[in-house]
């Protein structure tokens, strides 16, 4: 096993500890991992930050916590990104109620600790958990593969503030290309192993994402982005999330949408792709 499925191994492993603390309710533990920066969408789609996340997970009905395979994205030695499909069982008075949702985390290794960085959270219908539909996409579950950002460097405060504006631009940009059915600058903006999920909580790849910007069915009007923000996981990986509205119609018939949105953009050797991309429906 090399060094990156040993840290991807390792990270899994905290992040079933985690779980764990939030079933026991070590409130102690919950803060150490949760970095004070916090970032996290809801299954509604709202943004929140650490005190409500912690609030949120101070929760004594919980009575077991499930886990699926756990994708894990290796960005550097410092830095992995987990997807997967976590179900929550509660109980309401005598009535035992059951969740579930594909959840991702972006665990960063600061002064020798592991803390949760951002968190995006989208419901799913139910526990099931989709291969990739194209074996170019691996269909392989739970994925590992790791972020090939060519030679390492590093950036004073200045570049890096204009890299984050110009993941910024390009995130709008792939946003247009999904309104025009750009599909050729779509995909070459989009990492061939892309991850992808869906607003119903499906886990899809490039050739699914290639053929929703492609569906002709759909016009738009121009989207109405919300605030951006931004997570410099290293010089050449950042994530940007904000929130988005659009209006149109499918198919003839009117068509309103509200998300929260999240991408990690990789740069390898001067060009920047996706390479995970998550929405959940604002409500």
């Amino acid at each position: 096993m090399d060094d990156a499925a040993l840290l991807a191994q390792q990270i899994r492993g905290v992040e079933l500890a985690a779980n764990q603390h939030i079933l026991a309710l070590d409130m102690a533990a919950i803060e150490a991992e949760t970095s004070p920066d916090l970032i996290h969408f809801t299954t509604s789609g709202e943004r929140i930050g650490r005190a409500d996340f912690l609030h949120m997970m101070a929760n004594p009905d919980r009575r077991e916590i499930e886990a699926g395979p756990m994708d894990a994205i290796v960005i550097a030695p410092e830095a992995v990104f987990l997807s997967y499909t976590l179900g929550e069982h509660t109980l309401s008075g005598s009535e035992r109620f059951a969740r579930y949702e594909q959840v991702s985390i972006l665990w960063m290794n600061r002064n020798d600790l592991w803390q949760s960085a951002f968190i995006h959270a989208t419901p799913r219908p139910s526990p099931q958990v989709e291969t990739l539909s194209n074996t170019r996409e691996n269909s392989k579950v739970p994925l590992t593969w790791v972020v090939d950002t060519g030679q390492v460097e590093h950036f004073d405060e200045t570049i890096l503030a204009a890299r984050k504006e110009e993941t910024i631009a390009l995130e709008k940009e792939i946003v247009d290309c999904f309104c025009r059915h750009d599909i050729q600058r779509a995909a070459a903006l989009t990492h061939d192993d892309c991850l992808l999920i869906e607003p119903d909580g499906s886990r899809q790849g490039k050739a699914y994402w290639l053929a929703l910007v492609g569906d002709k069915r759909r016009t738009l009007q121009e989207p109405a982005f919300g605030p951006f923000e931004t997570v410099t996981v290293s010089p050449q990986v950042i994530l940007v999330a904000y929130t988005l509205e659009n209006q149109g119609a499918y198919d003839g018939a009117a068509l309103r949408s509200a998300k929260a949105l999240s991408t990690l953009w990789a740069n390898s050797d001067g060009r920047w792709q996706a390479i995970f991309m998550q929405a959940t429906i604002r409500q």
